[in-house]
């Protein structure tokens, strides 16, 4: 009897607790679409003039049935691997919605440079809700 009990108070549990536990970070968040956009969100080409603001965007779809906080960092490296850019942006993306964050940026010198996306739980606790997106980008 007691084992029957046991079974019963297991699925009821299981049936009421929000199915957020079982899902992993990696997949609690699709993060698509990386791109560059002028201020005011149009698509840019990936080859910019120098002094030129642009803004680094990707489409993020929250997979959960509750909103998820993120931090999306953009990092843009030159040509010899050096971090010329760093920034970020603490925000919530409301459950099976998607939303679209910006972090601008202005390259000064001319040249290649890789900008790689990142968005993980919380700066505190570097956890990823996605793997790392990147784009190439030239300044002439």
């Amino acid at each position: 009897m007691l084992r029957l009990a046991l079974v019963i108070i297991g699925i009821i549990s299981a049936s009421i607790l929000p199915a957020i536990y079982a899902i992993e970070p990696l997949d609690r968040l699709q993060v698509t679409s990386p791109r560059l956009a002028d201020f005011r969100g149009n698509t840019v080409s990936q080859n910019v003039i120098v002094n030129q603001l642009v803004v680094v965007t990707a489409d993020i779809t929250n997979n959960q049935d509750l909103p998820q906080d993120f931090v999306y960092i953009v990092q843009i490296k030159d040509s010899q691997n050096v971090i010329r850019y760093l920034n970020f942006i603490k925000a919530e993306v409301s459950s099976t919605k998607t939303f679209s964050p910006g972090v601008s940026w202005t390259p000064n010198t001319a040249g290649k440079f890789m900008v790689e996306i990142y968005v993980w739980e919380d700066l505190k606790e570097p956890n990823p809700l996605s793997e790392v997106l990147t784009l190439n980008l030239t300044a002439s």
